[in-house]
């Protein structure tokens, strides 16, 4: 499933529509980072694919944490929070997160120039499988743009752009990663850059929680053992 702020489940999730107003400050210490050089993001999914991440934490990023806290939103302890980049020509490989016990927020915070993007646009799956061999993204891509690729169902896939013809990022989306994503961006020489926050479902109770918490702890020893 795949909420904009606009429009979101009853009860759990009302922190979504606020994430928006933290857009800026959050952007901005992002900014200062990259200025002062003092972020070294590294791959994502797997090395050379054009995807990195930075994990954020108190001590380096102090505002855009607070800020999460202050909205109420269920992550600590639930996923890693990641400042996101995807490099000019990057296509991250279509993928599940296969566990539905965390819903993932995107926020989208910015891009050096101006990209003239597609409209949110469902298309026919059948016209999407025949492609997919020859390129994942041809229905889908055309240069100067950038977004992901979501299968909500067995019955369509759909392209949401993460920035409009104005260069206005969107609303931030709440995603059930479940469901078969991807990622890319074709813009010829801008990076894009991206919140990525895993949050607890608003479905899961505090004992679930911390039995998920406990059950990560103890598969992380047994792989470092």
């Amino acid at each position: 499933m795949w909420w904009r702020a606009s429009h979101l489940p009853d009860q759990g999730v009302a922190w979504v529509a606020e994430l928006e107003a933290a857009r800026a400050e959050i952007a901005g210490e992002l900014k200062a980072l990259l200025d002062e050089d003092r972020i070294t993001f590294r791959h994502g999914h797997r090395p050379g694919n054009g995807f990195d991440v930075w994990h954020l934490n108190d001590s380096m990023a102090p505002r855009s944490m607070a800020r999460l806290d202050a909205l109420d939103a269920p992550y600590r302890g639930a996923r890693s929070v990641l400042f996101c980049r995807i490099e000019p020509g990057a296509r991250l490989e279509t993928h599940s997160d296969y566990y539905n016990y965390v819903l993932t927020a995107h926020l989208p915070l910015f891009t050096a120039e101006r990209r003239a993007l597609l409209q949110h646009a469902t298309y026919d799956l059948d016209e999407f499988d025949r492609t997919l061999a020859a390129d994942p993204y041809p229905i889908f891509e055309k240069r100067g743009t950038a977004g992901m690729v979501f299968r909500p169902s067995a019955d369509e896939a759909t392209h949401e752009p993460w920035f409009d013809e104005h260069n206005k990022p969107p609303a931030a989306s709440l995603v059930d990663t479940t469901f078969t994503h991807s990622a890319f961006n074709d813009n010829a020489d801008e990076d894009i850059y991206f919140l990525h926050l895993g949050v607890w479902h608003p479905g899961m109770t505090a004992a679930e929680r911390d039995a998920v918490r406990l059950l990560d702890e103890t598969f992380r020893k047994l792989r470092a053992a």
